[in-house]
């Protein structure tokens, strides 16, 4: 029940960002005509069907399942799960999701476990308790 609501704010604030001109697609052109801000990597800024890697699988479904290049996540995701071909890759949908949420709070990054598992900390790799602007804290299980 939890991740359901933690869900539907994340989408209900995407929305309002793409409404207003700040979310996925003022990210998207700020990075073609390269301003600064926080940047979604390109499997973030698809249709929903496994982004710009082409349709349900892309280039991993034709080579029989394997993965041939890790996902650069960005520089908010550290551990030994990023950047490792060897690693179980995290759900996408979940990782999208988490980079958008810290993308838009400071000092929050994401440590990626080998075995795909999200966790967000701080800085200092304390996992850290996010609160909203009514003081309430915001848990996050993925």
């Amino acid at each position: 029940m939890k991740v359901f609501v933690i869900l539907c704010v994340v989408g209900v604030s995407v929305a309002q960002q793409i409404a207003a001109g700040t979310g996925t697609a003022a990210t998207a052109t700020a990075t073609a005509t390269g301003t600064a801000g926080p940047q979604l990597p390109a499997v973030c800024l698809g249709n929903g069907l496994g982004g710009v890697q082409g349709g349900l699988g892309g280039q991993q479904a034709a080579l029989g399942g394997v993965q041939t290049q890790p996902i650069n996540w960005g520089p908010k995701v550290y551990g030994r799960g990023a950047n490792n071909i060897n690693a179980i890759p995290p759900q996408i949908f979940q990782m999208c999701n988490a980079l958008r949420f810290v993308n838009s709070r400071p000092n929050v990054l994401i440590r990626l476990s080998l075995v795909g598992e999200i966790e967000i900390t701080d800085q200092f790799g304390q996992e850290t308790e996010i609160r909203d602007a009514l003081g309430r804290e915001l848990e996050f299980e993925f």
